[in-house]
């Protein structure tokens, strides 16, 4: 694999996580770069194979784990790249076992990517002027303490249709300074109130069997926030469980969180990567995650 760049080429790919800790990820990653010639995707660790490169791109990427259910795509996506890779910050488990250089900073202890990048860094300006950004990313992510107005706002919006990504990047030129992306945000954040409405509606239906909630959100009809969804479960006992559809993968599947510090979600499930505090599983496991978590 071939070693980090000393600089980034003229123009700047960012391949982000979609959630606020990876565009407050990429704006800590990229804030230095003039806007006009930074490109910004965002990706699940499932979908990096679709990112296309320039040849005149360099890339960093923030807030990707490892793929768990196929490392083999996030590492031919790392080979795809080759030197075109300038920095991977990540927090999430599973680069142990992974061939990695100086280009990536992992730190499976943070509690947000921001985080990761903030601390990588020698520039005391980013800490003056986005020191806010990376609690809230922080908070967000953990959903421990309480987001700014800002983080609010961008939370609201790009949960309100979780396939716009345009929301996301004006999100990102936001934070970054183009002030013209706060009327995008704000149209977006209008149609949360379905969301909301549909997330405690669903949140009424959790049905608790020892230390899990479990709630079934396959046959909603409306979009319902995951994440709020699952703190919600947490309310009512220690684990929360969301059952959900996933048409585009064929498959339906399990999203596990839990507040409790002395759990680990990746290593009780087998995983090869992820959060410790929230893990996606195929939904024909719910029976064995019922029986593991109420073990516990």
């Amino acid at each position: 694999m071939a070693k980090k760049r000393k600089e980034i080429k003229k123009r700047l790919l960012l391949v982000a996580h979609g959630d606020f800790d990876g565009i407050a990820s990429a704006v800590l990653a990229s804030w230095r770069h003039p806007l006009e010639d930074v490109r910004v995707v965002f990706v699940q660790p499932f979908t990096v194979d679709k990112v296309e490169v320039a040849d005149d791109e360099d890339v960093i990427v923030v807030d990707v784990a490892v793929n768990n259910r196929d490392p083999k795509m996030t590492t031919d996506f790392i080979s795809r790249l080759g030197g075109r890779l300038y920095r991977w910050f990540d927090h999430h488990r599973g680069w142990e076992s992974l061939k990695i250089d100086d280009r990536f900073v992992i730190n499976s202890d943070a509690p947000s990517c921001a985080q990761v990048v903030m601390s990588s860094s020698q520039d005391g300006d980013m800490e003056y002027y986005f020191g806010t950004l990376m609690v809230d990313a922080t908070a967000a992510d953990t959903r421990q303490g309480t987001l700014s107005k800002k983080a609010d706002l961008i939370e609201r919006a790009t949960k309100a249709d979780l396939s716009d990504d345009s929301v996301r990047e004006a999100a990102f030129r936001w934070l970054l300074g183009d002030k013209s992306k706060l009327s995008v945000l704000e149209a977006a954040a209008e149609k949360y109130a379905a969301i909301q409405a549909e997330t405690e509606r669903l949140s009424a239906t959790y049905r608790v069997t020892g230390n899990v909630a479990v709630v079934d959100a396959r046959e909603s009809e409306h979009n319902y926030d995951r994440t709020q969804l699952l703190l919600a479960g947490q309310k009512v006992a220690p684990f929360a469980v969301v059952v959900s559809a996933n048409p585009r993968a064929g498959e339906d599947y399990l999203t596990i969180a839990t507040s409790r510090k002395d759990v680990n979600l990746v290593e009780i499930f087998g995983l090869p990567s992820g959060a410790p505090f929230r893990v996606s599983i195929p939904a024909s496991r719910l029976e064995e995650a019922l029986g593991k978590l109420n073990s516990l």
